[in-house]
């Protein structure tokens, strides 16, 4: 999913969108390193911002680890300050900016969740059909089919489908970058999964028919 994260992150940067970060598995901070490596606008709270950079604190924030569960998706909605105190750097809230800004569901705009398992779902429940905050979903292709119908009934406004998904935005945005990398070594892979396929079936009956043959 990481493609398809980098490439939506620069696309909001490209749109001057304000950016929140958080994370309820423990790779969160190896995942938002691996971000801020790909998408050199993302300057950190010690880092100073240049022309056309984001500055930590007023156009974007991270916060890093929060306790994971549904409990916690729901609350977030009703009283984001009663979960999040401080910034994943220690910053309290009250220095942050953006943070001051946004308290609830209410206040965001969009919320694009990347997940391998229920979190999407537990927006959709708790920040979309209680506050109507859009939802849009960068998963992984085994959860895309699932998501369909929740795109179908206006819940989730966009699905991102894994590393092809990520390949496909940035040719969209012109950002071609490592998901179209990955997809060329993932069709052939595929190439040769087929070819291997078709050597293995041309085998079996050619092995068939010696059989046939010498039994006759």
């Amino acid at each position: 999913m990481l493609p398809g994260l980098v490439v939506v992150s620069k696309h909001l940067i490209q749109r001057g969108a304000k950016i929140i970060y958080w994370g309820f598995s423990i790779d969160v901070d190896m995942t938002m390193n691996a971000i801020k490596a790909r998408v050199p606008q993302l300057k950190g709270p010690n880092e100073a911002a240049g022309p056309g950079d984001y500055k930590y604190g007023e156009d974007w924030v991270y916060c890093g680890l929060l306790p994971p569960g549904e409990a916690t998706v729901a609350q977030l909605a009703d009283n984001i300050h009663s979960i999040i105190k401080y910034d994943k750097y220690s910053i309290p809230v009250e220095e942050l900016p953006l943070l001051q800004r946004v308290k609830s569901a209410k206040d965001v705009s969009l919320v694009i969740t990347s997940d391998t398992g229920d979190y999407g779902d537990y927006y959709i429940r708790h920040w979309n059909a209680r506050y109507n905050t859009p939802i849009a979903e960068v998963g992984i292709a085994m959860i895309y089919s699932s998501y369909m119908t929740y795109y179908q009934t206006g819940q989730v406004i966009g699905l991102l489908k894994g590393c092809r998904g990520g390949a496909e935005y940035e040719r969209l945005t012109g950002a071609i970058g490592e998901g179209t990398r990955r997809m060329d070594a993932l069709n052939a892979s595929h190439l040769l999964t087929i070819f291997a396929v078709i050597i293995a079936n041309l085998s079996y009956f050619a092995t068939k028919k010696s059989r046939s043959g010498g039994g006759s």
